[in-house]
């Protein structure tokens, strides 16, 4: 069945957001009056010029009536209108700056994190610069930790969802999408538009074919609809839902439903582009090609009155599609050139805007340094408490690596009988249970504060480029914090792989790039002077198996390889063997190697040749273990004499 791209779907989450707080305002304001009359008028001329001298009036009246909520609203309007242009971003910052300033200086936080995340991080996201989205998103989610706001922490998970959304990182997207629920859930939060969460959610399930647990996400979206749009975008996920469990007629009367309510609520008439988006959905997976052009075009249409310009060029993706669809390969290759060439285009355009934005970032935040001897005080102030958290994790770490490796010893003691035997393997999976249950508990707490470590002291190094001492420090924190992230990501790997016996291999993998993203993980480890590269065999190899593991296992070799190689080079290099259905990936390097008769030991847990070197020893011993469950195995070539070469071999279908 034909699949989505992300980026198609974010574009109604992303709309809809857009409008969220201007319907909350519709509920919460409803009175008579001027003042609300007036605002309504405002609204409906919030793309005109016009608006700008209105809501300067708004403000006024808002001001002699002492109605601070409604002085807000009319900072917003002013920036709602930069921001449906999408053409003036330095009046879009203006505007977000002064909202939130005094959204602030008014304790009106409902207006602080409306500009900041539903208006210049979704900004971003609509013109496709997508890393100035995710910076602004971690530095919000640092402001609301510090103001131990619920309002911004559910506006932060929101934004943070659409972000790996749009990155295709579907998995984390939905783990922040399910995070706003239960906050919502937990402090019973007026989320407005928590059924396009739901709903969001089931989309997730039905991808994952857990049709159940999409229809529970689905009724959900249904019963906590607050407007036309939310039950028509339910009615459109029910058409993929519909679709999975091969009910086609059911699910035309569902997108037959959604298009009821279009053709019925003229307020609904900027989603259209949504609902041809489902409609070329429907007809492609039923097949009907000639149709599914049809409704791209009607969508490209819908979308000329729209300045979400990150988004169009999958248009010609979509029509790629279906002329190979239709076997009509000329075209095909025709609009998928034109797709690839428009979004190599885009994305250099991004990191140049990336680039030029962080490098404004810098100099602003350097000026008010000088400015500020306060915020200076108050930075090293945080400073302190960062390190108070790491000596903390630190010692939550080796407590962890000690209940390990008291077990290891355990097994190893308790071998003498077999009642001994049974006893000890009871207490092992008891004691394996709860370490489990611990680090997955503790997994999200002990990453998140790391990753805002490692960030903040990366902002502290750029702050204090002047100031060598300081920015040695931050550069210590910064080394160490990635140090403990590694040891963290191998402890909670070795743990899933006690945890599930099975590795699922029915993914469709590129060898060629999961070798190109390996190296390109490791590159920034490597001691000057050493020279990486990658050897294929062939041009190109797709094989089902599962690229995150294979990449896991090629990162940990290349990783061992850049800590024990201060000269010569790496090479990384693979062979196909069709017959027997393996890839034999070697990982060669001219280091200090490994003796003949330590190549069986390096596998198991915990050993380490160089007591002094970095990690924990489960690198490797993760590695083999999950070689096997890909039907291979890991060893050490011992013909290989120029240092070490490690050979992995995986099964594929």
């Amino acid at each position: 069945m034909h699949k989505y791209k992300p980026t198609y779907f974010i574009c109604l989450f992303l709309i809809l957001f857009c409008n969220a707080l201007f319907a909350q305002e519709d509920k919460e304001y409803k009175i008579e009056g001027q003042l609300y009359t007036y605002y309504h008028e405002c609204q409906e001329n919030r793309s005109e010029d016009k608006v700008l001298l209105m809501a300067d009036t708004l403000f006024s009246m808002a001001k002699a009536g002492g109605d601070i909520r409604m002085q807000a609203v009319s900072l917003s309007l002013k920036l709602d209108y930069f921001y449906f242009k999408g053409e003036e971003e330095d009046s879009i910052i203006y505007y977000v700056d002064k909202v939130k300033k005094f959204a602030s200086e008014t304790n009106q936080l409902k207006y602080y994190y409306f500009a900041w995340s539903d208006r210049l991080i979704l900004h971003y996201l609509k013109t496709g610069n997508v890393n100035m989205a995710l910076y602004q998103a971690q530095e919000m989610l640092k402001d609301a930790q510090t103001q131990d706001s619920k309002i911004g922490l559910l506006s932060c998970y929101n934004s943070l969802y659409q972000i790996y959304e749009i990155k295709d990182l579907r998995s984390l997207a939905i783990e922040y999408c399910l995070k706003a629920i239960e906050l919502s859930e937990m402090y019973e939060m007026d989320n407005y538009n928590i059924s396009i969460s739901y709903a969001e959610v089931a989309k997730y399930y039905v991808d994952q074919h857990n049709a159940d647990l999409a229809l529970e996400y689905l009724k959900k979206a249904e019963a906590s609809a607050k407007s036309d749009i939310h039950i028509a975008n339910a009615k459109m996920i029910y058409v993929r839902y519909y679709l999975s469990i091969n009910k086609p007629s059911e699910a035309w009367n569902s997108l037959q439903e959604s298009k009821m309510t279009f053709q019925s609520d003229k307020k609904t008439t900027m989603y259209l582009k949504n609902y041809y988006e489902h409609e070329y959905y429907y007809y492609m997976s039923t097949n009907q090609y000639v149709r599914a052009l049809e409704s791209v075009d009607k969508q490209i249409e819908e979308e000329l009155g729209l300045n979400e310009r990150a988004l169009r060029n999958g248009h010609y993706r979509k029509k790629g599609e279906i002329f190979l669809a239709m076997n009509r390969k000329d075209l095909a290759a025709e609009y998928l050139s034109k797709y690839i060439i428009l979004e190599d285009s885009l994305r250099l355009n991004n990191e140049e805007i990336t680039t030029s934005g962080y490098a404004t970032l810098v100099n602003l935040e350097k000026v008010e340094r000088e400015k500020n001897e306060l915020l200076l005080r108050a930075q090293k102030k945080e400073l302190h408490t960062k390190h108070i958290v790491i000596f903390s994790l630190t010692v939550l770490l080796l407590l962890v690596l000690y209940f390990l490796y008291r077990e290891s010893l355990l097994n190893k003691c308790l071998k003498h009988s077999e009642d001994e035997l049974r006893k000890a393997m009871n207490k092992a999976e008891i004691a394996s249970k709860a370490k489990t249950n611990f680090i997955q508990s503790m997994s999200h707490e002990i990453r998140t504060p790391l990753n805002s470590i490692v960030g903040f002291s990366q902002v502290l190094g750029s702050k204090y480029e002047d100031d060598i001492e300081s920015k040695e420090f931050a550069s210590i924190i910064e080394t160490n914090s990635n140090h403990l992230l590694r040891l963290i990501t191998h402890v909670l790997e070795l743990s899933d792989l006690d945890k599930s016996d099975d590795i699922e291999t029915s993914f469709v993998t590129d060898i060629n790039n999961c070798c190109r993203v390996s190296i390109d993980s490791v590159r920034n480890y490597l001691q000057p002077g050493v020279d990486l590269s990658f050897t294929p065999s062939s041009q190109e190899l797709i094989v089902h198996s599962n690229p995150d593991r294979i990449m896991q296992v090629l990162i940990n070799l290349l990783h061992n390889a850049t800590k024990f190689t201060t000269q010569g080079s790496i090479t990384l290099s693979y062979m196909h063997s069709e017959k027997d259905k393996k890839v034999f990936f070697s990982v060669s390097d001219t280091g200090i190697g490994i003796p003949v008769d330590k190549h069986e030991e390096v596998f198991e847990r915990f050993a380490k040749l160089d007591a002094y070197a970095q990690g924990t020893g489960l690198g490797l011993s993760i590695s083999k273990e999950i070689s096997m469950r890909l039907g291979g195995e890991l060893y050490i070539d011992e013909d290989y004499t120029r240092g070490t070469r490690f050979v992995f071999v995986i099964q594929y279908n």
